[in-house]
């Protein structure tokens, strides 16, 4: 499911140019028709070039449409990981789409094929609304999960997403975040630096991206999301790391551990020779 969008991101690392048009191109995740992830790419009018002369400016990824919580829902497309861990925080509980009215719920979203190693800056914007007063101790936390063996490690960076005792960091400060002190039935937009977000130790966000290759987002519990867009600054001229392992990698598909216009060379050229 995330593999559909994935050699698209190829593109960001080696078929884009500073002098570029915004494209957009909206990609399905898995069966769900209402399920999609927005993918845009400042890039060429065209990408009939020669290797080498065309780089990423900038990376937009969109979870669910920024619509003023409007039907029908959207689903998240979360990784096994990050499930797995809300799962193992409240065993059975039930996991929220894009527009979700019913509380109670965990809302995880996942932004996975990440450009490795050309990230040097970005934002994650979120749009959200509270859904009755047990909403004011929900929080944010974007970061990483992983596996080990049977437990799990995360490397989050921690918002509340209102004003109250104890709080870690507040995304909307100024009131409690509840239905009576926040109203706006459109939900509340905030813009979070990915640059200065740290997680464990003194790693940022920007450098766990480059790193893993993922971005892992968590709400709890009595929080509606109406949307999340994730935009990432790239280096020019820089290749996207792969792992030695080529299953890790979707788009290298010439598993030469680069992500690069030969892959998509070698994609045209057997998409062209078809199959046997």
């Amino acid at each position: 499911m995330h593999g559909t969008f994935t050699p698209l991101l190829a593109l960001a690392g080696a078929a884009l140019t500073a002098n570029a048009q915004v494209q957009e191109m909206v990609l399905p995740k898995g069966s769900d028709t209402n399920s999609q992830m927005r993918v845009e790419l400042a890039s060429s009018s065209a990408l009939g070039v020669t290797e080498g002369t065309l780089n990423a400016v900038s990376l937009i990824m969109r979870g669910g449409s920024c619509d003023c919580f409007a039907a029908p829902e959207e689903s998240p497309t979360p990784r096994l990981a990050i499930a797995s861990f809300a799962n193992s925080l409240s065993p059975g509980i039930v996991f929220a789409n894009y527009d979700d009215p019913n509380q109670d719920k965990f809302f995880i979203e996942s932004f996975v094929g990440l450009p490795k190693g050309c990230i040097i800056g970005g934002t994650l914007t979120i749009t959200a609304r509270p859904l009755g007063s047990l909403s004011f101790n929900d929080g944010l936390s974007i970061g990483q999960v992983a596996a080990v063996g049977t437990t799990f490690t995360n490397d989050f960076a921690n918002w509340s997403y209102g004003d109250r005792v104890s709080s870690p960091p507040t995304l909307f400060p100024g009131a409690e975040w509840n239905d009576t002190a926040r109203p706006d039935t459109c939900g509340y937009t905030t813009v979070i630096d990915l640059n200065t977000s740290v997680g464990v130790g003194s790693d940022t966000l920007i450098s766990r991206m480059n790193d893993l290759g993922v971005l892992d987002v968590f709400s709890s519990d009595d929080t509606a999301i109406d949307c999340i867009v994730l935009n990432l600054e790239l280096e020019q001229g820089c290749t996207s790391r792969c792992d030695p392992n080529p299953d890790d990698c979707f788009a290298d598909v010439n598993n030469d551990g680069l992500l690069d216009l030969s892959d998509i060379n070698t994609f045209v050229a057997e998409f062209v020779t078809g199959c046997p």
